[in-house]
């Protein structure tokens, strides 16, 4: 009998625990508040059409799935990629599904995203880490709903992971 609640209290306590890990432990990421430093504004190109800044120091400092949305907020995806040393080039795909915002122009948006490589062909040494997130900058991006930022590896889902946002 000691045996049998043994055991179930282990399975108990591994449902608990959240493996910061997706597909074949090749991916690891986490989730939450995104903290930010050493950022400049950058130009309004055709590829970013939004004023924004890059940012050299960033990471997620509180791990959640419920944002609290104002002015301000950062939320995102803090991940590495290991096992890149089997081809020269990758791609990396950052993608998110938000919430309808209406920009004050009256374009409606669903998605961003974003593709790059990554690998020898630049430079990196078999591992590859980013943060993917989202900074609310203007009224109009504070929308309330499900968020879905995608990490794809050459048209390949590595992370998904779904935030809310109220």
């Amino acid at each position: 009998m000691k045996n049998i609640i043994l055991l179930y209290t282990m399975v108990l306590l591994s449902a608990c625990i959240q493996k910061p890990f997706l597909q074949n432990e090749r991916a690891f990421y986490k989730a939450g508040l995104v903290s930010s430093f050493d950022c400049e504004k950058e130009e309004v190109t055709d590829n970013h059409p939004i004023e924004r800044e890059s940012c050299g120091k960033i990471h997620v400092y509180k791990e959640l799935d419920k944002v609290k949305l104002f002015l301000g907020e950062n939320f995102g995806v803090e991940y590495w990629i290991k096992g890149l040393d089997n081809k020269d080039c990758y791609v990396v795909t950052h993608y998110l599904e938000h919430p309808k915002m209406v920009t004050p122009s009256g374009d409606i948006r669903h998605a961003y995203k974003r593709d790059m490589n990554v690998g020898k062909c630049n430079d990196d040494d078999g591992e590859y880490d980013d943060v993917f997130s989202w900074y609310i900058g203007e009224e109009w991006e504070a929308v309330a709903g499900t968020w879905k930022f995608e990490i794809l590896l050459d048209g390949k889902i590595l992370i998904s992971k779904e935030m809310y946002a109220k």
